[in-house]
């Protein structure tokens, strides 16, 4: 897949954090193009560079006045939980599930579905209007029966 078809998607997906690393490198820094693989992108994935990219990527948002849009997090906890919760990152839902005494073992983007929710399907984006980021959708304690790592 072309750079340029990434970026497209990570517009379609309201991925910020792509959109500015495509648009930091191609455009700001011109170290790759449009038209390169988006596997050249892999180098800039490594963790040598995290640090560094985050911070340089930081203030291209901000520069470019680029806001994350909130999204919905599942946190599966070692507290056999499995948590919901409204965030603008992963490392802010992290923080926010740390900061309500649970401990994140693994964190994923949960996209807009219908979800179960006081005796009714609602979409998520039903469950967000009118809040403010981070917030705790809800939790469940029923999912971790089984073994997280075979839900996956």
């Amino acid at each position: 897949m072309l750079i340029k078809q990434l970026l497209h998607e990570a517009f379609a997906d309201d991925d910020i954090n792509l959109q500015a690393l495509i648009m930091f490198l191609v455009f700001e820094k011109q170290v790759l193009s449009m038209e390169d693989d988006q596997s050249e992108l892999n180098l800039y994935f490594l963790p040598k560079h995290e640090k560094r990219m985050g911070e340089e990527l930081t203030k291209y948002k901000r520069k470019m006045k680029m806001i994350e849009k909130p999204s919905c997090y599942r946190i599966f906890t070692k507290q056999n939980e499995t948590l919901y919760i409204y965030a603008t990152s992963e490392i802010q839902a992290s923080g926010y599930a740390s900061s309500l005494n649970y401990k994140p073992i693994d964190i994923s983007y949960y996209p807009d579905r219908l979800i179960y929710h006081e005796n009714e399907y609602k979409y998520l984006s039903e469950l967000t209007t009118g809040i403010t980021a981070p917030s705790l959708l809800g939790q469940n304690n029923i999912e971790l029966k089984y073994n997280y790592r075979n839900i996956k």
